[in-house]
């Protein structure tokens, strides 16, 4: 498991019917390549962050990533202030050394496998996201609903 990227503080979150539209700064700097990324942690339980040691040491779990993942799975409440400054004190270090060919030039990069489908159009399925959760009545899991979205979304773009 590694840390592509650390999002600097949200300022604003937009509620819309279904779902809740979080931004930041798109000038903040781009993710790392997953294998040039910090480790947060491994099998034999390496980590560039030794807080989770701590935080995941009486999870009943046999291996390091069982314990973290079963631990971050529900965690639903911000870090401890030593920790979150752990985090970003140790994240900030890296940038320091980073050089250019660290970063992603595309999303994909970041990773940690190439996935079967890679979004071309990104700036449509936003649209289209944010086209499904400010209509009511509708879930976004509604196939038909959704084709009917992409389908304005398309007609819109030709007028």
């Amino acid at each position: 498991m590694r840390v592509v990227y650390l999002t600097p503080p949200i300022q604003t979150a937009k509620k819309h019917n279904y779902m809740n539209e979080i931004n930041w700064d798109p000038n903040s700097g781009l993710p790392f390549k997953y294998a040039k990324a910090p480790l947060f942690i491994d099998q034999n339980g390496n980590t560039d962050f030794p807080f989770v040691l701590e935080m995941v040491a009486g999870v009943k779990r046999e291996r390091w990533k069982g314990k973290t993942g079963s631990k971050f799975r529900s965690y639903s409440r911000p870090l401890q202030l030593e920790f979150a400054a752990q985090m970003i004190t140790n994240y900030d270090a890296y940038l320091a050394k980073a050089s250019a060919e660290d970063f992603v030039s595309h999303y994909a990069d970041a990773l940690h496998y190439f996935p079967l489908f890679v979004d071309t159009n990104r700036e449509q399925t936003f649209a289209f996201y944010l086209k499904m959760a400010t209509t009511t009545g509708r879930y976004y899991s509604d196939k038909a609903f959704a084709k009917a979205c992409m389908a304005a979304l398309t007609k819109e773009k030709t007028q």
